[in-house]
């Protein structure tokens, strides 16, 4: 994205989320808004800031064939937040005659926390019933759903039982994720103490309640909730690309827990997450416009870091996985000498990235990662 297409799309979605007027000084050109609203689209943002571009001027708006596009992507999001919502009513309400206990991980429960709920952009649905529960809540969604196709005996490579809603007709293709883990995590070797964790907040709390259609949901709230959708955010960008649509989660989760700080601060060291905390943070105070005297554990230093050249990864590693960084530096991989150095460099980029992120695991993991850019650039 060009630097023009950047400021356009980063004050698009403060305008969104802090519900102020856009402010963007000049007609755009039709190449530009382009390119911005592929942006947003790659990002899952277009929902979310679609009101922000209907208030500008005439004259600054898109043109009139993508203002129609805009308005059909936004009715379309809007049924599938319907959709989705009718699901998790009747799936929790099913749970709770059931004896199960179950918490709503990231989605609608997030969702709540947005300016308006039905554009934040949506994917399956997370449900986390712990291992007690497992096998009932799995035999209850699939009657629900019904399915009798389903992965539902745990193993070490997954954490959770999927299937898709089968009926009734106007539900169907709804997807659905069971939980037993909570997560996998950014850092492997947290991995066991992180979830054992999160099991143990399955009881305790706290949670914060959504009422989706006659139902009460939980989701996690307090602390737990905003290290648990940061945990989520890094998994994707170290892994398999993130989008900024997690990175306003993450504000939003945050602005949430109004300045009770001590629990996360006690977590983020538990888990070995500050350090990427303060450096994602400068993501959130430069380009979300979140309030940098509000933000805990501000470190403008080492904020530093999540610009220039991370940011661009960043930016690049867009639509949560289909488009990340580290594959397009490997698309480099060409019978050239000069495209695969120039996927070295990328390649070299990144792990540096890691490192001011992860310092410990990824001097830790440094000789897999080497050996991994090796076989995919040079064989």
């Amino acid at each position: 994205m060009s630097k023009e297409g950047e400021k356009i799309f980063f004050e698009l979605i403060r305008a969104a989320v802090w519900q102020h007027d856009a402010e963007i000084g000049s007609v755009i050109t039709t190449e530009l808004w382009h390119e911005v609203i592929q942006a947003l689209k790659d990002h899952s943002m277009l929902g979310l800031v679609a009101d922000a571009i209907m208030s500008l001027p005439m004259q600054k708006r898109p043109p009139e064939t993508e203002c129609c596009e805009i308005r059909r992507y936004v009715g379309t999001l809007v049924q599938e937040h319907y959709k989705q919502n009718t699901v998790i009513a009747q799936l929790f309400n099913l749970f709770s005659t059931n004896g199960i206990d179950a918490v709503l991980l990231k989605g609608q429960g997030i969702a709540a926390l947005y300016p308006i709920a039905n554009t934040r952009s949506i994917g399956d649905i997370d449900i986390f019933v712990g291992m007690e529960h497992f096998t009932d809540a799995m035999r209850v969604a699939s009657d629900y759903c019904g399915v009798t196709d389903i992965m539902a005996v745990p193993t070490a490579d997954n954490i959770h039982g999927s299937m898709k809603v089968m009926r009734p007709s106007w539900l169907k293709g709804v997807e659905l994720e069971i939980h037993y883990k909570a997560a996998d995590t950014a850092i492997q070797s947290i991995k066991e103490e992180y979830n054992r964790w999160a099991a143990e907040k399955m009881h305790t709390g706290p949670f914060r309640i959504v009422n989706i259609g006659d139902a009460e949901v939980r989701t996690p709230g307090g602390a737990w909730g905003v290290v648990y959708v940061f945990e989520h955010l890094l998994k994707h960008l170290r892994y398999e690309g993130v989008g900024y649509r997690q990175f306003v989660d993450w504000m939003l989760c945050l602005n949430a827990l109004n300045g009770e700080y001590d629990e996360l601060g006690e977590l983020l060291r538990r888990f070995r997450l500050m350090n990427a905390w303060q450096v994602l943070g400068g993501v959130l105070v430069w380009q979300l416009g979140y309030d940098a005297a509000k933000f805990p554990f501000w470190n403008e230093r080492k904020a530093l870091h999540s610009q220039g050249r991370n940011l661009r990864y960043i930016t690049d590693s867009a639509n949560l996985g289909s488009g990340t960084a580290q594959a397009k530096g490997y698309y480099y991989m060409r019978p050239s000498l000069l495209r695969k150095l120039k996927a070295v460099k990328y390649y070299a980029r990144y792990i540096l990235f890691e490192f001011q992120l992860f310092p410990h695991d990824t001097i830790g993991r440094y000789s897999h990662r080497l050996q991994s850019m090796t076989k995919r650039i040079f064989m």
